[in-house]
């Protein structure tokens, strides 16, 4: 919902989700933010069913977003952030202006509290924004500035390495994916002041 609560011209934005035929709703909430955001000119929804035994392997869902989609911008993304509304603003002509690197943004950990109540309705993320970003349970130190949860870069560079297959777990494949990148001369950029809420 954060994506297509953006201050930016949602009709150049596609949205690609991998489900491994999960049980959990996902379909349906899709259909449904879409159907929401329909009158409002976009942005594009496309939903790859894959086969649910790869469900913990977030390098090949992944990795069948990215072969799905077509924009020349490609951001891999949790679905458990919630974006300010410059977002796109801000990241998009950071990408473009860098070919050579993968950018990222920093997150702000919300509390486990403060997840149920906006997962049960009682909180909208999108419009407290500012006042959630003072809310901060960081994780142990090195998790705010791993690569993973948010990763921007040029569809050409994507391209090349492709997302690790290999892993058969969540935590791995981005970071893999970050070295394989750098082999080939793409680094990372932080944006330090461009940050994220984490449920």
């Amino acid at each position: 919902r954060s994506l297509c609560a953006q201050d930016y011209d949602l009709s150049r934005v596609e949205i690609v989700g991998a489900n491994p035929h999960s049980p959990d709703g996902l379909s349906e909430e899709l259909k449904k933010i879409q159907m929401e955001t329909a009158l409002r000119g976009g942005p594009a929804f496309k939903e790859i069913l894959v086969d649910g035994a790869h469900f913990r392997n977030r390098g090949y869902l992944i990795q069948r977003a990215f072969a799905a989609s077509k924009e020349e911008l490609v951001i891999g993304m949790d679905c458990d952030l919630v974006l300010p509304p410059d977002f796109l603003a801000r990241l998009a002509p950071v990408v473009s202006a860098n070919p050579g690197r993968i950018v990222g943004v920093y997150r702000n950990f919300l509390k486990p509290g403060t997840t149920e109540k906006i997962l049960g309705g009682e909180i909208d993320p999108i419009a407290r924004f500012g006042e959630l970003l003072a809310e901060d349970g960081e994780e142990e130190q090195g998790y705010r500035g791993i690569l993973g949860y948010c990763q921007a870069l040029g569809r050409e560079a994507w391209g090349k390495v492709g997302y690790p297959e290999e892993f058969d777990n969540i935590a791995q494949s981005d970071v893999a994916f970050v070295e394989r990148l750098q082999r080939i001369g793409i680094t990372p950029l932080f944006l330090k002041d461009l940050r994220v809420l984490h449920l």
